[in-house]
């Protein structure tokens, strides 16, 4: 078999601050460094990053060319790779469909789509990469046969940035400040964070606040279900920052005393090795990929219970040996994406998708 020496990558969209996006390029990275070029292609580019992908109408796959195709919403893009030597699946996950019904119909409807089309272009494909085991789990039920669990690549350079001085000074750190970090999105469900913050608050501790960073575009009416939440619980000290910069992101790590994760379903979620990165604990229910990604670096829960959900938050927060078990948990798992580490499973995956 001739050895490939070109490596292309085609999703829906690259966007700043996306993980889909994020993963595309570490992955072209790490191909180079293993003398495999490549380019990005999407439908759409981010303006901030149209130096570092390609139109997809600038796409023509030579007969040589293998691909590794992104799938997290649909297959339109995927008849592109006819040609393509090797068409490998990247899969990050898709969201069960009924979870943005009544907040968003076409997009529930797309992604209804996506389901169907995952299990009719199973046999398209060579080979798939999943990123958790409860992804692999989900290719193979779907007739996905040649499957491999890949290392996820985090570059933690964007937030060794300087916290963003005006974000960080209107944070009050005399208060203690829980996080979560992920777009605003029905699956990811910031109301539960925000009942769990209510009777904190109300019953714990009143010198607190809550920060939801990330974006919610596209999910307008669900940002307004949750405002019509805050407001019928009388609850102050919530913030909803939209999309932020890496030094506004790392301001709020920064100041963060705990990160508060309620969401039903991950496919992996960066997040929480970010918040490790920042020494951060955490608490997190226990759905999707979560207790994998998470391990011994926090505590899961298992029902939303949000009194005692409260006063666990209170508990971890005011518990000194709690933190500290957590953050030396949390620093053994932070070096499983150590570039080394990183470097030689991807190599080992490589080697048996490609070839030497």
């Amino acid at each position: 078999m001739d050895r490939v020496k070109k490596v292309d990558q085609i999703l829906p969209g690259l966007f700043f601050g996306d993980a889909v996006s994020n993963q595309a390029l570490e992955i072209r990275r790490r191909l180079l460094k293993m003398g495999l070029k490549g380019d990005i292609f999407a439908k759409k580019i981010d303006k901030k990053l149209r130096g570092l992908g390609k139109p997809i109408r600038n796409f023509e796959p030579g007969k040589s060319d293998s691909v590794l195709f992104h799938f997290c919403l649909n297959m339109e893009l995927a008849p592109l790779l006819k040609r393509a030597k090797k068409k490998v699946m990247v899969y990050h996950n898709i969201t069960p469909p009924d979870y943005f019904y009544p907040f968003n119909l076409k997009f529930k409807l797309d992604l209804q789509k996506g389901v169907k089309e995952l299990e009719k272009y199973s046999g398209f494909f060579d080979s798939a990469l999943a990123f958790s085991d409860f992804s692999l789990e989900e290719l193979k039920q779907k007739g996905y046969s040649k499957v491999f669990l890949a290392p996820f690549f985090i570059s933690f350079d964007s937030l060794k940035a300087e916290p963003d001085e005006k974000t960080f000074n209107k944070i009050d750190n005399q208060n203690k400040n829980l996080i979560f970090v992920g777009r605003i999105a029905p699956h990811k469900k910031q109301e539960d964070i925000i009942l769990s913050f209510f009777f904190y608050k109300k019953y714990l501790n009143p010198k607190s606040c809550l920060y939801l960073v990330g974006s919610y575009k596209g999910n307008e009416h669900y940002l307004f279900y949750l405002q019509k939440l805050i407001d019928k619980l009388d609850l102050e000290d919530v913030f909803f920052t939209g999309l932020v910069s890496d030094s506004e992101l790392v301001a709020y790590y920064k100041s963060a005393d705990l990160f508060l994760s309620m969401s039903e379903h991950e496919g992996f979620c960066v997040p929480l090795i970010e918040a490790m990165l920042f020494k951060i604990p955490i608490i997190a229910y226990e759905a999707g990929a979560v207790p994998e990604t998470l391990g011994k670096g926090g505590v899961l829960v298992n029902k939303k219970d949000f009194r005692v959900i409260a006063e666990l938050i209170d508990i971890v927060i005011e518990g000194k040996q709690i933190k500290e078990k957590i953050r030396d948990n949390q620093i053994e798992i932070l070096k499983n994406y150590s570039a080394k580490e990183n470097k030689e499973a991807f190599m080992s995956i490589c080697k048996d998708i490609f070839g030497e």
